[in-house]
């Protein structure tokens, strides 16, 4: 038991009277006022250490509560980081969306540009048909203007075509043309040189 300074002395004497009385109600009334003393000191013993205790719980609650909000503060910047990081994968995305679509209108344009070629060709060559004469050997005499015209034809489509393999095709296409072009000059030039001698 902790006793304030003078308290200790204080009970003793009371007790120490109280045994000088031996008896009597002022005996007992000493006796009790040195007990009630006692209690009362040991309640504020009591007392003092529930304090201590509750203030050491404080501490210890006060310092969670900062640690707790010291998270809180962490966890609000990694979400506002993960939004500002969706946010910008959304907009990739939008970007993306806007760009594919913008990229398969201009294939869909291509590709009905390249399918009204074809049938300017088609109707083309349907039309020379009937002025087309049969040669020796299985051979046809087509006009050297509408070989140079598919050639061209095959030229534009190898330029705007983004497929490497159908820019190759349209590039061999125009060079077969062309050496046809010039092997046919080549016979016509021979042929007419053997009818002169």
């Amino acid at each position: 038991m902790t006793i304030a300074p003078g308290v200790e002395e204080i009970v003793r004497f009371l007790r120490r009277f109280a045994d000088l009385m031996s008896t009597g109600h002022n005996a007992d009334h000493l006796l009790g006022a040195a007990n009630l003393i006692e209690g009362l000191i040991r309640r504020a013993d009591d007392s003092e250490a529930l304090l201590r205790a509750e203030q050491l719980s404080r501490q210890q609650h006060l310092h969670l509560c900062k640690s707790a909000e010291i998270a809180r503060s962490n966890l609000e910047d990694e979400l506002a980081e993960v939004k500002a990081r969706l946010a910008e994968l959304r907009s990739r995305q939008d970007e993306t969306i806007a760009d594919g679509a913008a990229e398969k209108r201009r294939l869909l344009d291509r590709a009905e540009r390249a399918e009204a070629q074809l049938a300017a060709i088609e109707s083309e060559l349907a039309e020379a048909r009937p002025r087309l004469a049969a040669f020796d050997n299985g051979h046809l005499l087509v006009p050297i203007s509408k070989l140079r015209h598919a050639e061209a034809q095959f030229e534009a489509i190898a330029k705007e075509t983004a497929d490497v393999v159908s820019q190759a095709m349209c590039e061999v296409g125009a060079s077969t043309l062309d050496r046809l072009i010039v092997e046919s000059a080549a016979q016509l030039s021979g042929r007419i040189s053997e009818h002169a001698a």
